[in-house]
C-alpha cells in the first residue's frame, strides 16, 4: 500500500496518511487540526523540526484534491513530528481540553494506528478490512506466523549473539546509577512509567514494541535498541530480542530532566556535598574544619535531612574549592 493515500477516522476529524519506503507519514494539517491548533499550517511549521516534515512530492506523496477541486501538495510529517506535536500540545497548560486531546490522541496513535501499520501496512479501518485483497494477506501472514511460533517452541536454543553500544545500558542499571549517583529515588517499573508517560519509549502492549525507544528517543540519540539474535537448531531460523538501552547522551538529558522532578534541593545539595568531599579525600571533621562547620550539620546536609543556609552554602563552597552553581545542583548537568 505504499504511496497510497488512506484516510484514518479520529472523533469524526479525519487524518490522511501514506506509507513511503515502510513508513508512515501523515498530513501534517489534519493532525494539527485534530490536536486543536488555532492555526494549523503555521502549527506544523512551528512545532516540527524540518527533518520531520516535507512537501508531498519530497516523499514520494500522491497530490491531494481540495473542495474547489484543485491539485495540492500538503506538508507531510513522519512519526517523530507527530511526537513533537503532540508533545507542546500536552504542555499548554492555559487550555486543558487541548492536553486532554494531546492525550486520547497519542493513546489511538500509539495503541490502535501504528501497531497495525507495522503488523499489516496500513490501520485496519472497515474499509481495508472490506478489502478480499487485504483479507487474503492477513490471513496468510498469520497462518505463517503461527506456524513459525510453533516450530520456535520446540527448538533448541544454541548460540547467542549480542549487539549494542558499550558505552549504553539497560534501563535497570540506568535507576540504579540515578539512585547512587544522583539521588533519585525511582525504580525501573517507575522509570519506564515516566518515560512512557512523556513520549520516550513506545505505550502500546500489543505487538513488539511495548517499552520500546520512540523514533523521538532515536532521533535524539537519547536511546537506542540492542538486539539480542537467538539461533535454532532443528528450524533454520532466528529470533531477535530487543532491549531499550540509554546512551551517554541520553544519560546526560535524562538524569537532569527527572533530577528537576524527582530531587528536593536539600538532597541535590547534600548529593554534591557529599561527592565534593569524597573527591578531595576529606573527612567529616575536616570539612567540618576547613568550613568552621559541626560535624553533624555536614552529617544533615549530606543525607538529606537540612538545607544549608545562603551563608552555610558559601563556607561549604569556599571548604571544597567548588562554585556555588555546582554545589546547587549543577555538578552533573
Amino acid at each position: 500500500m505504499n504511496n497510497e493515500l488512506q484516510v484514518l477516522g479520529f472523533e469524526g476529524k479525519d487524518v490522511r496518511q501514506v506509507m513511503i519506503d515502510d513508513e508512515p507519514w501523515f498530513v501534517g494539517k489534519d493532525v494539527a487540526e485534530v490536536l486543536g491548533y488555532a492555526k494549523a499550517k503555521d502549527a506544523v511549521v512551528k512545532h516540527v523540526d524540518n527533518e520531520d516534515r516535507k512537501m508531498g512530492p519530497q516523499v514520494g506523496a500522491p497530490s491531494i484534491t481540495d473542495s474547489l477541486g484543485r491539485e495540492q501538495y500538503p506538508i507531510f510529517i513522519n512519526e517523530s513530528g507527530i511526537y513533537s506535536m503532540i508533545w507542546d500540545a500536552s504542555k499548554q497548560s492555559r487550555n486543558p481540553q487541548m492536553k486532554e486531546q494531546a492525550k486520547k490522541f497519542k493513546r489511538w496513535l500509539t495503541t490502535e494506528v501504528l501497531p497495525d501499520i507495522r503488523k499489516h501496512g496500513a490501520y485496519m479501518t472497515e474499509e481495508v478490512l472490506l478489502s478480499p485483497e487485504t483479507l487474503i494477506r492477513v490471513a496468510t501472514d498469520l497462518k505463517n506466523e503461527r506456524a513459525l511460533t510453533a516450530k520456535l517452541q520446540e527448538d533448541a536454543k544454541v548460540a547467542l549473539i549480542m549487539e549494542g553500544s558499550k558505552e549504553s545500558m539497560g534501563v535497570s542499571a540506568f535507576a540504579k546509577v540515578l539512585n547512587k549517583e544522583y539521588g533519585i529515588k525511582i525504580g525501573e517499573k517507575k522509570l519506564y512509567q515516566w518515560f512512557r508517560d512523556n513520549g520516550w519509549v513506545c505505550t502500546t502492549k500489543r505487538g513488539d514494541n511495548y517499552n520500546l525507544p520512540t523514533s523521538k528517543s532515536l532521533d535524539f540519540g537519547y536511546m537506542e535498541v540492542k538486539e539480542t539474535l537467538y539461533t535454532y537448531q532443528i528450524v533454520s531460523n532466528n529470533k531477535v530480542s530487543r532491549t531499550t538501552m540509554i546512551t551517554p547522551k541520553g544519560h546526560n538529558y535524562f538524569a537532569k530532566k527527572l533530577k528537576s522532578e524527582y530531587v528536593s534541593p536539600a538532597v541535590a545539595i547534600g548529593n554534591n556535598v557529599n561527592k565534593y568531599r569524597l573527591e578531595r579525600g576529606y573527612s567529616m571533621n575536616e570539612l567540618a574544619r576547613r568550613s568552621g562547620l559541626y560535624v553533624n550539620n555536614i552529617f544533615n546536609y549530606e543525607n538529606g535531612r537540612t538545607t544549608p543556609r545562603l551563608e552555610t552554602i558559601f563556607k561549604l563552597s569556599d571548604a571544597l574549592d567548588v562554585s556555588i552553581e555546582q554545589l546547587t545542583g549543577e555538578a552533573h548537568g
